[in-house]
């Protein structure tokens, strides 16, 4: 049996039906328990290119999700209303504040509107189908290197295709923002051109038609009789030659060869991992999950907005929800893609003068700070123990400017911050900078990162010792973070003794103190 025919594109998609949440559990932010903010769009593992069906849900553009917990709809797909297909969406990522799904391209008779219902819906990893319930057009959507593919049959005569390349998130407040200075230029009968500003990049893209039709002075393609078109739509963030180059390396594509590529691209990143079992729910879990897992990051091997060339990796949103989870899976199991994101986290702190704690296609470069500290730093040291290849010395030199930075001075001069999370992170990353330094013959280095990283005493509470209860905490109480693991658990549990230590433990899991199941 091959791993693909056990993944389910879908998994994830819609809402989770789930018991009313009740006690502890109600204090959760509730949308997180109920998605997996997945699509089913087509892509490649780690691949530049997505392709999805629109319909503005949150977070990746498909569904019928939202973010107000009173409005939420089952997973009914014949809910789901389209406004066409779209390009680069997340996966997995909750609120962003950004949102991609840009380039939508629409097929359509008549007049365009946004309310296609849909039926017969289909997809399997790198390749997806669906039928326009209302006018019965056929849409096929699947990906190479290079290019989204997308392939259209229109069974009657006046069929079009149109693309809104200003669309910008989804339609719902806080998930939209303006395109600006869009300028879209028919390049011939076959080819549309357009470059507009995103989120604070320049975007440039490439759209080319083969079919029986030819484009309008709109940028429309009008079929000239029924039948098929496809459309490839490349893109980059660098500069409009790059997209041309990317347009003119998937110009001799064909539809049906990607598609089957891309399964053998899915069926080779899959193949990593050989579950065993009898239960076959079981294993389409794994590996619908897993292949979920392998969307994110993407590489853009070049084409990226900060610098010219490769590598340019991204939409790490956020490493706060990777670097402990996903990512040491990457590192085990994907040495190339690791090498390339070790690259261009080096790259990145060269050129922004800082490490990356979310890095998406757009100029947010201080997004979700407030999450935590050195998160690049530990990842980055994760993948260095794990034997990822790389510049590891001036990688090293790197992390350690970034604890030094000025935003970070309340650490590094005053011994604490006003997080008494973020003051866990800095010390951690002061202590994995140390090890590193004494790999590298830097022995002073590491001495005086060591002497800060005992700085973890000041977020604890001496007479407690769990962490001050007067701080921020983000998703969180000052009383789970307590127990997050620290590198040397025994000096930890000597904040306390060992003792009430576990008497702590006994009640955060609830087996004492029954009363606190309705905090």
């Amino acid at each position: 049996m091959k791993y693909t025919s056990l993944v389910n594109p879908f998994h994830g998609c819609g809402l989770i039906e789930l018991p009313k949440a009740q006690g502890i559990a109600k204090s959760w932010y509730f949308i997180k328990a109920l998605y997996g903010n997945t699509h089913p769009g087509a892509t490649l593992p780690f691949g530049k290119y997505s392709v999805c069906p629109f319909s503005a849900g949150y977070s990746s553009g498909y569904g019928t999700n939202v973010v107000d917990p009173e409005k939420y709809v089952p997973n009914d797909t014949s809910l789901i209303r389209l406004r066409g297909f779209s390009h680069f969406q997340h996966s997995g990522a909750g609120f962003m504040g950004m949102f991609y799904n840009y380039a939508v391209t629409t097929p359509y008779y008549g007049e365009k509107h946004f309310n296609y219902a849909i039926k017969d819906e289909y997809a399997q990893p790198g390749y997806y189908c669906v039928t326009l319930k209302e006018t019965d057009i056929f849409c096929e959507l699947s990906v190479c290197e290079n290019a989204a593919l997308h392939r259209y049959t229109f069974r009657e005569n006046g069929g079009k295709i149109s693309v809104d390349f200003t669309n910008d998130g989804l339609h719902m407040a806080r998930m939209r923002a303006p395109a600006e200075d869009p300028v879209v230029t028919v390049t011939d009968e076959k080819t549309l051109s357009a470059e507009v500003t995103l989120r604070g990049v320049r975007m440039y893209f490439v759209m080319r038609f083969e079919g029986d039709g030819a484009l309008n002075s709109d940028g429309v393609f009008e079929m000239s009789s029924s039948g098929t078109v496809t459309a490839f739509l490349s893109a980059s963030a660098q500069s409009r030659g790059d997209a041309l180059n990317e347009a003119e390396k998937a110009k001799n594509t064909d539809f049906d060869t990607a598609r089957e590529k891309a399964l053998e691209e899915w069926e080779k990143a899959l193949s990593k991992i050989e579950l065993q079992s009898d239960d076959k729910t079981e294993l389409e879990i794994f590996y619908s999950n897993m292949y979920h897992t392998l969307v994110k990051p993407c590489d853009w091997n070049g084409g990226g907005f900060l610098w010219e060339g490769a590598p340019f990796v991204t939409d790490f949103s956020t490493l706060w929800d990777m670097y402990k989870t996903q990512l040491p899976l990457v590192y085990t199991l994907f040495p190339e893609i690791s090498e390339k994101i070790a690259e261009t986290f080096k790259k990145y702190a060269e050129v922004v003068g800082r490490m990356p704690h979310s890095f998406t296609v757009a100029k947010m470069f201080n997004n979700e700070d407030q999450q935590a500290r050195l998160n690049a730093v530990h990842t980055l040291y994760d993948a260095y123990r794990r034997g990822i290849k790389g510049d590891w010395e001036n990688i090293l030199s790197l992390m350690v400017a970034d604890i030094y930075r000025d935003a970070f001075r309340d650490y590094t001069e005053n011994g604490a911050c006003a997080r008494t999370t973020h003051t866990l992170d800095m010390s951690e990353g002061c202590h994995i900078c140390a090890e590193m330094s004494r790999d590298f013959g830097l022995t002073e280095q590491a001495e005086k990162l060591e002497k800060l990283a005992e700085n973890v005493k000041n977020a604890f509470d001496p007479e407690t010792g769990l962490l001050l209860e007067d701080s921020v905490y983000y998703e969180g109480t000052h009383y789970n973070y307590s127990f997050r693991p620290l590198h040397n658990m025994e000096k930890r549990i000597d904040l306390c003794g060992k003792e009430k230590f576990e008497q702590y433990l006994d009640r955060f899991f609830c087996f004492t103190d029954p009363c606190d199941l309705s905090a």
